[in-house]
């Protein structure tokens, strides 16, 4: 009985949260709230890439576009091979439709997004390193203004459907929390005929594109300009950060031979709201990186 009050609180105070349509007032009760987190020292100096070494205007980029390139390549050639390897054969499920228990050599032709399981990626050491650099961790700490919170990793391919585009791949606000920054990283090539992730620059503070869940592109060129839609694209390995409550989608890919694998990882003030964690028991691999406990508390248990 207790849980199920717990659980109604919880979505009670999570759909609060989506009903707030201006981001200022949103990042204001996001502050508030970053009053009860730890304080926890990060040195960029010790970062993998050298453009998040040095002081940078990427947290102003973010702030008023609403999302920003890393010139780096955040995943090199060897760390690629070896998550191929250890994601080989791993089961795929489309959330939207509810549809699983498939892998990538035979994925429906009614699948869009299919999303490997956020416990098998907790297994992966090279995408635990990458979410804790501290080059990263320093971003999204300036960015949100506090000590970040890993609050969800997604590994997904983006494919060709022969259906309408639906659910992320319409244009849409993410109301995951008040505050949150997305780290994107391409795992294959991907041009503007794949699967890539569009984001319309400067929505992010605007009012337009609040009232619906979904829009069209054509609803979306009325209210921003053609020239406001922004396809980011890039090789293996590189990637970009996102504010998400920026109007964005996912395009559909041309042809059905066209695969795009997407990682993203998420940091927040605190955990999303909506969800019910289970932290997964992290192997000897992903102890030996020493990483922050609190920091990785919602995905690991360390």
């Amino acid at each position: 009985m207790k849980n199920i009050i717990r659980v109604k609180i919880k979505r009670f105070f999570f759909l609060i949260q989506r009903s707030i349509r201006k981001n200022k007032t949103r990042v204001f009760i996001a502050s508030l709230l970053a009053v009860f987190s730890p304080r926890v020292r990060l040195d960029k100096a010790e970062s993998s890439f050298n453009s998040l070494k040095n002081d940078n205007e990427y947290t102003a980029k973010l702030k008023s576009s609403g999302y920003v390139n890393i010139p780096d390549i955040l995943l090199p050639e060897k760390n690629l091979a070896s998550i191929f390897k250890k994601i080989d054969g791993l089961e795929l499920h489309d959330p939207y439709i509810n549809l699983d228990g498939y892998t990538v050599d035979n994925i429906p032709s009614i699948a869009h997004c299919s999303f490997y399981s956020r416990e098998s990626l907790c297994d992966i050491v090279e995408i635990i390193h990458l979410a804790n650099d501290p080059g990263i961790l320093q971003l999204a700490k300036d960015y949100l203004n506090v000590t970040p919170t890993i609050s969800n990793i997604s590994l997904w391919w983006g494919t060709y459907s022969e259906s309408d585009p639906r659910d992320n791949e319409l244009f849409h606000r993410d109301k995951d929390d008040y505050n949150f920054l997305k780290l994107f990283v391409y795992l294959t090539n991907t041009g503007a005929k794949d699967y890539n992730l569009v984001f319309v620059e400067n929505s992010l503070n605007s009012i337009k594109a609040t009232k619906k869940l979904r829009y069209s592109k054509d609803e979306i060129i009325q209210m921003f300009g053609k020239e406001s839609i922004v396809h980011l694209t890039g090789g293996r390995g590189t990637g970009f950060f996102g504010a998400n409550y920026s109007v964005h989608n996912g395009t559909t890919p041309v042809s059905k031979e066209r695969k795009t694998l997407v990682l993203q990882i998420q940091y927040s003030v605190r955990g999303i709201m909506g969800e019910e964690y289970k932290a997964v028991a992290a192997n000897k691999e992903v102890k030996r990186l020493n990483i922050n406990p609190w920091i990785n508390r919602l995905m690991l248990k360390l």
